[in-house]
């Protein structure tokens, strides 16, 4: 007998079963690092939020460089480990998606697209109406991640019923820190 499932073509086509099989076990380690990426830029974002706002408010300190270079490394990962997510599902003759996960896949990259884009001005620049945009930056990164709660929860094997905990969560953080922000903004002004 032989170790593997299939050696070739040739020699054995696998099952529907088989193929299903493996492409779940290759894109669930794919989607298990994404995940991981996404919720470590997400506690990222929020402390960093955080500290940002009370540094302004009694500190007036920057956030150490080789931390913000980190942060901006994982985001690049997080993308790059979203487009391949992304052409994994809609490139699946398997399990081909539905319109509705691809509707909602359109409305993740659309979150996360803009969230980038309101971010950008904060990375890339100091001046003061930059700042202003750390509060619309929050808003959009609850929005990414209320909508993504769903797929973070599954790849990384949490309980069923968690979706809805951390979605709250998000939100009630995202409020908290804007409410922290927008004191310090106005206490700068």
């Amino acid at each position: 007998g032989r170790a593997t499932i299939w050696t070739s073509r040739a020699d054995h086509r696998p099952t529907h079963r088989e193929r299903i099989a493996h492409v779940q076990k290759h894109n669930s380690k794919i989607r298990k690092a994404n995940a991981l990426a996404a919720a470590l830029l997400t506690a990222f974002f929020l402390a960093h939020a955080l500290l940002g706002a009370f540094s302004r408010l009694f500190l007036n300190a920057d956030a150490p460089t080789i931390i913000v270079w980190a942060f901006i490394f994982v985001a690049f990962v997080h993308i790059a480990l979203c487009l391949i997510t992304s052409r994994l599902m809609l490139t699946d003759t398997v399990r081909p998606p539905s319109r509705k996960k691809k509707n909602h896949l359109w409305l993740k990259w659309a979150s996360g697209a803009a969230l980038a884009a309101c971010a950008a001005p904060h990375v890339l620049g100091r001046d003061a109406s930059a700042r202003w945009f750390i509060l619309l930056v929050l808003a959009l990164l609850a929005w990414h991640a209320y909508i993504g709660c769903k797929s973070l929860a599954r790849d990384l094997d949490m309980p069923r019923g968690a979706k809805m905990p951390l979605r709250i969560a998000i939100i009630a953080a995202s409020c908290v820190i804007g409410a922290i922000a927008a004191a310090s903004l106005i206490n700068a002004a």
